[in-house]
């Protein structure tokens, strides 16, 4: 096991603040996998999920290399900020420029430091400030490898996007080293739920790569989604969801109103598809355009779904 301190930048004192490594490496031949987390400085749940694996996996039990990077936006995260110190978000960064503006110099530094020595990898993240996501991966599926780690990792919606053209996860896949993306939590908290479920989904994926023998966790059921819709406030005034991250909604069901702070007036939000709740908003306050729920679109997938849910009602 090997511990790396990689100067990232200098801040206004002139000193340099470190990028911490840890590189768990093998007693057997076998892969390199990245694990990163912290892109953005306030998600933390992702945090935990790297630290806890930079010493709970062990050598002995390993083959291949394991890349630990708990906190890649090491100015946000002491800054308990998204962006880094002049308001950029690192993750519209990448593939990065050696002599470009701090955050291109930042994932440039990341991508030949960390990622480029790499088969695959694993970014984790959070939902954004005010909002929670239950637990799952993204990954551009059409792409076997990708689809693979996607699948293996084990949580109930795979959803296929590529990710922003600027982002770590689909610089990487471009670059011929596949890379997902879990989603889970909130942002500002180490959740235990959710940090279990990354250190589970963790381990099917070095199960699923030949790297470890570890018990595979299966989800009750699993769906790869190809479109979503992110249901928005058509007024301002203060929100009022019923329903949670996780529950099933149908195309025309109320799921929540939205009141005029100063009177009785209330507009109902109705879903525009069929799908699964995978996040929400938890600031009640709203403007026209805020995101307030975000949908998966099921259709074949539908009765799938709807089979598991109910027995773990009826359950």
């Amino acid at each position: 096991m090997t511990h790396i301190q990689i100067p990232l930048t200098e801040v206004a004192i002139r000193v340099a603040l470190p990028m911490h490594v840890t590189v768990i490496r093998g007693v057997r031949a076998g892969p390199r996998i990245f694990l990163t987390g912290g892109i953005h400085g306030d998600e933390l749940n992702g945090v935990a999920i790297v630290r806890e694996a930079s010493y709970s996996l062990s050598p002995d039990d390993l083959a291949g290399d394991v890349v630990c990077v708990p906190i890649v936006n090491v100015p946000g995260f002491l800054a308990r900020s998204r962006c880094l110190p002049d308001g950029t978000d690192l993750n519209r960064f990448f593939p990065g420029a050696g002599a470009g503006k701090p955050a291109a110099r930042l994932a440039d530094r990341v991508m030949r430091e960390i990622v480029a020595g790499c088969d695959c990898g694993i970014d984790f993240h959070t939902a954004a400030r005010g909002r929670s996501n239950i637990p799952h991966v993204r990954g551009d599926i059409n792409r076997p490898a990708v689809r693979a780690i996607a699948k293996a990792f084990g949580t109930a919606i795979v959803v296929h996007k590529r990710g922003h053209r600027r982002s770590l996860r689909r610089a990487a896949t471009e670059a011929g080293i596949p890379t997902i993306t879990l989603e889970a939590g909130e942002t500002g908290r180490v959740q235990a739920g959710v940090a279990r479920s990354g250190q589970r989904g963790l381990a099917n994926v070095l199960n699923e790569l030949g790297m470890l023998a570890a018990e595979r966790h299966e989800p009750d059921f699993q769906v790869i989604v190809r479109n979503s819709v992110w249901v928005r406030a058509r007024q301002a005034g203060l929100l009022h969801l019923r329903v949670r991250a996780g529950d099933l909604v149908y195309e025309g069901q109320e799921i929540g109103t939205n009141t005029n702070p100063f009177g009785p007036e209330a507009q109902a939000i109705l879903s525009p598809i069929t799908g699964l709740v995978i996040g929400i908003s938890l600031n009640p306050i709203c403007e026209p355009g805020t995101p307030l729920c975000h949908i998966v679109r099921l259709e074949k997938t539908l009765p799938t779904v709807e089979r598991h849910l109910q027995g773990r009602l009826s359950g």
